[in-house]
């Protein structure tokens, strides 16, 4: 594991020359802008983490699962991460972080001491690549599922996520900056959360500086699993209010995972528009190609649901609903059933995003994310 002596000096030295004929990477730059890589789930595994007698019994459904993700660790995984490394590489002195949404392992281990091996071998896999930049993430509900995930995460996973940042941490939910930036991981299975996000922004947020909030699950419900997204429950409803508010205030970005889609939308509150942007990188094939590609405010309708049409049928109409009452307050909706990873460039209040397919180096879309917010 790299210090905090030795991620400075990553973060400060040449890596390489930028990417030649790129617009991205020719783009006017100031002292303080930098690009990060930015992966959805990853679900990382191995078969021989798992007590099948109990996964077979406790979690039936998960078997398959369990024996797609370990495939997919040992096989596409390390080739996307190579292809990272690559790009981060060639952004040089501007690489500053790779930036991870949760589900970093799939859980389900079955006892402690397999959920111990399961997070220190991910953490290992991890340091091997030499990313030279911090790896920083937030908390999924696969990371802190099965007997003793949550141990395993406080026990490895907080001494290893400090020490990419810096600090002792002691929780799931932590703030750090790069260059003017502010990145504020959000625990979304603590309670807590919510003032927590609420004390960090009011301290460190401003009006000069960029803002993303790392959540696992989204805020803005965008495709057919509509109810997975933060503080859908009619209970929830005040505190939804509330951070939608906090969010616009702060023009924030959020960046998260969850429902292993890509995703972008502008939503609009009554304090400002603020940006959601949701990756998978749990791909289906090295050349992956975006399905049931979805653009424009008339796609974004209650019909999204049929996406998944056996996906809890109890439940249409309840998210039927939900996409109706989002529906006046989107500015803009992008969506494709789709996986790989993104490259973030933050210059100031201006970011821009490229987004990758599977596990190649050609990027299927940009988006000029500040330009969209302020459209709004």
């Amino acid at each position: 594991m790299l210090n905090r002596r030795e991620f400075l000096i990553a973060g400060s030295a040449a890596l390489g020359a930028a990417a030649a004929g790129s617009a991205f990477g020719q783009a006017a730059a100031g002292d303080d802008a930098f690009e990060f890589a930015l992966f959805g789930d990853t679900h990382f595994d191995k078969l021989a983490h798992h007590d099948f007698d109990w996964l077979r019994r406790e979690h039936p459904d998960s078997v398959r699962q369990v024996e797609h993700y370990s495939e997919h660790a040992a096989s596409l995984l390390p080739e996307l991460f190579a292809t990272v490394k690559r790009q981060l590489t060639s952004a040089g002195a501007r690489a500053r972080a790779v930036v991870h949404v949760g589900d970093f392992v799939e859980g389900l281990c079955g006892t402690p001491a397999l959920a111990e091996t399961h997070v220190r071998e991910a953490c290992e896999a991890i340091e091997r690549i030499e990313w030279k930049v911090p790896f920083l993430m937030t908390k999924g509900n696969h990371d802190k599922t099965g007997p003793g995930a949550d141990d395993a995460y406080a026990k490895l996973l907080h001494p290893f996520l400090g020490g990419q940042v810096g600090q002792k941490l002691t929780s799931a939910r932590y703030a750090h900056q790069i260059g003017g930036a502010l990145f504020a991981f959000y625990d979304a299975y603590d309670k807590s959360s919510f003032d927590w996000l609420k004390e960090t922004l009011g301290r460190n947020g401003r009006a000069d500086r960029q803002t993303f909030v790392v959540v696992h699950p989204p805020v803005v419900p965008f495709q057919a699993r509509g109810n997975w997204s933060l503080y859908m429950r009619e209970e929830d409803a005040a505190r939804r209010a509330e951070l939608l508010a906090l969010l616009g205030e702060h023009r924030a970005i959020v960046l998260c995972g969850h429902v292993h889609r890509f995703g972008f939308v502008v939503r609009r509150t009554e304090r400002g528009p603020f940006a959601q942007l949701c990756l998978s990188s749990i791909m289906s094939a090295r050349e992956q190609q975006p399905k049931q590609v979805l653009a424009g405010l008339d796609a974004y309708v209650p019909e999204l649901t049929k996406l998944e049409p056996k996906f809890q049928p109890e439940s249409v109409e309840l998210r039927r609903k939900q996409f109706a009452t989002e529906k006046p307050h989107i500015a803009h909706f992008e969506y494709a059933e789709t996986a790989g990873h993104a490259m973030v460039r933050v210059d100031g209040r201006r970011v821009t995003v490229r987004i990758f397919n599977g596990t190649g180096d050609a990027a299927w879309k940009e988006i000029d994310v500040t330009q969209l917010l302020q459209a709004a």
